[in-house]
């Protein structure tokens, strides 16, 4: 590298650097005006203010000639070099302006001048650290840097960034892949090599996104200008202007479309739409996934057609539905008669939002009117329908149905969504002064997809930065931190998805121990409960399934479903958290439906039960009971959601499963369970594989459903010792809530305890048998007392074993 030539005086850059630092120097004001003195008309040199006047506007036209000579042709990036060999005119006129060594500038020096451009600062602003830390931790590393092999690998990059001259946010990039302090501060920020890249991809976009056409070129001419005399051309429609907007005026008005998604479905829909029949698009699509700007890129993209092959231009009229129907005496006669008009004044595109409305309005004139003109050929109909909407009142109506191409708009990729929320950004933080890194970006694209389950994307990311822009502004910051995202989040979802504090932590630590006191035995099901949980509140090995999912195995009354119910009160907080289903009630084929929903949309209730149930309370304990009673098509249906985490209704709506835990428990094999732990003791590893063995080869449950969980746990019986324990908690339970309903204190005597134990175990019913003799003995002896005694709020009463009918 020593024969490079790194010249940064000898480039058109540093001539212009030299010419602005020279015009702005005070006697080149003053020199000026005395060269300009002597060439003023003669009768001006004698006119006082008049001669100060015309000096100051030769002035400004010589310093306006002066910049546009630096402007256009000094500084202009895009121009060719003057000395090839010379890396130096590779290097853009930014960093060349801060460069305070321009002759032979070091690797430290083009660090500095590089963190001083405006594309470098943007980098650091997005990786989260400024330039001064950069500069003063990296001064001694940078030192040993070859500027001469950096600028060459720069300048190898710029096919890839797309930039014509080597520019500070390519220099920061290759600087940070030198490790050492580099290395520390993307660690310090969270941040690794794939997300360096993504910044830098981010700032050219945002380059890109600053670019505007000036005033006077063509393509904002048009943007001001194109729709005059418009209605000369295309004809006059005033009644249906009084309920539309012009779409395509509107987005003429706009810039240039940068950021486009769903992009094959565009193409699709204008396809449709030059038919000579059957030309009407619905396009459907949950809350957020871009149905209206879908329509705006069709219609820019009809107009960008039209332009390059000189064809008559086509009106894109968006139809103010509800103010049609409410305001209008006949909606249906008013319609008719507009479009009938409109049809004759040119070539236009309806456009009609929330068109379920005509559907469901109870005059059926006015849907009536809609078939019609969906049947007619001069008529070119865009519906935009949610969904559900789309399943309850257009697909029940075939002979409509049939007169659309339906075009569904699912999330977009990630990149996709991440482009339209960077433009979204880029309008917000010039506005509302904000800013934000890359990490708080991507955290939204993140934490929405994982746990704002209402609404598609990239609405759902959108509307997640403007309320967390809000929450900064509301509390006087302007940087917008993980903070106020994940408290955003949290209000969206109902659920607390703020960091691990320390108490939290801790209380994770002691988790098992607290669900220990309510489960009696059972450790490895608690266990694996636990590490569970620890994974998914610590974010560590989230992906596509539910935080959780376990099969209970083992005889009744063993604590399967209580450890469900503790799950839910003492981790997700309430008892109101746990969605219980009887697999008893889903045991025929027709009982699928109640899981996704009934096939007959117009019906009251049609929704499935458990899909709404998780709709409205996603961060839940899912309880599936006694699930070997359930019809081998919901299991099937449950293959799916244990395998992706979300399942589709017959309103074709996705509810996502991911922040739920999946207990499913079954009595399936519990005589294999008793014979086994009477022949074998303690031998827990070996009763789990040949159960599971048992229950494959009885057809109780195929080998891919087994394997979809997270764990198949065994419970086993209770031995005399646990019976005793759980004796103890439930005869604790009765006394806790009788004092908490009554104000009246219960003890019970140590050996009333021990005979309700050997009264109530039963290695058949475990737990539950226990509860029958508890309620048999200590609470009607309680509602006995009661009926014979008076006993006053703060009293007490003793129970013996000679009181209890055991």
């Amino acid at each position: 590298m020593e024969n490079v030539l790194l010249d940064c005086s000898a480039t058109r850059a540093f001539a212009a650097v030299v010419v602005r630092r020279f015009v702005q120097m005070p006697v080149f004001v003053v020199l000026n005006i005395l060269l300009s003195y002597p060439f003023l008309p003669g009768e001006a040199t004698g006119a006082g203010w008049g001669a100060v006047a015309l000096a100051a506007y030769v002035l400004s036209f010589l310093l306006i000639v002066v910049r546009l000579f630096v402007r256009d042709r000094l500084q202009d990036d895009g121009a060719a070099a003057c000395r090839a060999a010379n890396l130096g005119t590779c290097v853009a006129s930014d960093v060349i302006r801060h460069l305070r060594r321009p002759f032979a500038p070091d690797a430290f020096a083009l660090l500095d001048a590089a963190t001083s451009s405006e594309r470098g600062r943007f980098v650091l602003s997005q990786i989260g650290v400024s330039k001064e830390d950069v500069l003063q931790r990296c001064r001694e590393h940078a030192g040993g840097i070859d500027v001469r092999v950096l600028l060459t690998q720069a300048k190898a990059l710029l096919e890839h960034t797309r930039d014509r001259k080597i520019d500070g946010n390519t220099i920061l990039f290759l600087f940070f892949q030198e490790g050492g302090p580099f290395r520390e501060i993307l660690n310090e920020c969270d941040l690794g090599k794939e997300d360096l890249q993504q910044i830098v991809k981010w700032e050219l976009f945002h380059q890109y996104e600053r670019r505007t056409d000036p005033w006077y070129a063509p393509r904002a001419l048009v943007r001001k200008f194109g729709a005059v005399g418009r209605s000369w051309t295309s004809g006059y429609t005033n009644q249906l202007d009084a309920f539309t907007d012009d779409l395509t005026e509107h987005v003429l008005l706009k810039s240039q479309r940068d950021v486009v998604i769903h992009r094959k479905e565009v193409d699709d829909a204008i396809h449709v739409l030059t038919r000579s029949d059957q030309h009407n698009v619905l396009v459907m699509g949950e809350r957020g996934a871009g149905k209206r700007a879908f329509v705006e890129n069709v219609a820019v993209k009809i107009r960008q057609a039209e332009v390059e092959h000189a064809l008559r231009h086509t009106r894109v009229l968006v139809l103010h539905t509800a103010e049609l129907l409410s305001g209008s005496e006949k909606p249906d006669a008013f319609l008719l008669s507009a479009l009938k008009t409109a049809r004759k004044s040119g070539r236009f595109i309806l456009v009609i939002p929330d068109i379920v409305l005509f559907l469901r309005t109870q005059d059926g004139g006015a849907s009536n009117v809609l078939q019609k003109f969906l049947q007619e050929k001069g008529i070119y109909i865009i519906g935009i329908a949610d969904t559900r909407d789309y399943h309850m009142y257009v697909k029940t109506r075939p002979a409509m149905d049939a007169l659309f191409e339906k075009m569904l708009l699912t999330d977009p990729p990630e990149e996709e969504t991440m482009a339209v929320l960077l433009e979204h950004y880029f309008a917000v933080a010039e506005h509302a002064r904000i800013c934000m890194t890359y990490k708080g970006l991507k955290a939204i694209v993140d934490l929405a997809g994982r746990f704002i389950t209402r609404g598609a994307f990239p609405g759902k990311a959108v509307d997640l930065l403007d309320d967390a822009a809000l929450a900064a502004g509301h509390a006087g910051e302007r940087t917008v931190t993980d903070e106020h995202i994940r408290d955003m989040v949290s209000l969206k979802a109902r659920m607390n998805i703020q960091k691990a504090t320390a108490r939290e932590k801790d209380a994770l630590l002691h988790l098992e121990e607290e669900l220990s006191k309510h489960i009696v035995g059972q450790r490895h099901a608690v266990a694996s409960l636990v590490n569970a949980l620890k994974r998914a509140r610590l974010d560590v090995g989230a992906g596509k399934r539910p935080l959780g999912t376990f099969l209970f195995l083992g005889p009744t009354g063993v604590g399967k479903t209580l450890t469900a119910k503790v799950l839910a009160r003492e981790y997700f907080g309430s008892d109101d958290r746990l969605i219980r289903i009887d697999m008893n009630e889903y045991g025929n084929e027709e009982s699928v439906f109640g899981i996704i929903g009934s096939p007959d949309t117009t019906k009251a209730g049609s929704e499935g039960f458990l899909l709404k149930q998780v709709q409205d309370n996603p961060f839940s304990v899912i309880l599936l009971d006694e699930i070997e009673k359930a019809h081998k098509k919901v299991l099937n249906l449950f293959l799916q959601v244990l395998d992706e985490g979300f399942l589709v209704d017959n309103f074709g709506v996705k509810t996502d499963f991911r922040n739920a835990v999946i207990v499913a428990t079954s009595n399936a094999g519990a005589d294999f369970i008793h014979a086994f732990v009477g022949r074998s003791g303690d031998q827990s590893v070996d009763l789990e594989k040949k159960l599971l063995d048992e229950l494959i080869a009885k057809g109780h449950f195929s080998p891919e459903f087994l394997n979809r969980f997270d764990e198949v746990t065994v419970y086993e019986p209770l031995s005399r010792e646990e019976t005793a324990q759980v004796a103890e908690m439930l005869v604790r339970d009765v006394r806790t809530k009788f004092y908490e309903q009554k104000g009246i204190t219960v003890s019970v005597e140590r050996d009333a305890v021990a005979a309700i134990a050997v009264r109530g175990y039963s290695p058949e019913f475990g737990a539950r048998e226990m509860r029958r003799v508890v309620m048999e003995s200590v609470e009607n002896f309680l509602a006995d007392y009661l009926l014979r005694n008076t006993v006053e709020r703060g009293g007490e009463i003793r129970i013996r074993r000679e009181d209890l009918k055991l």
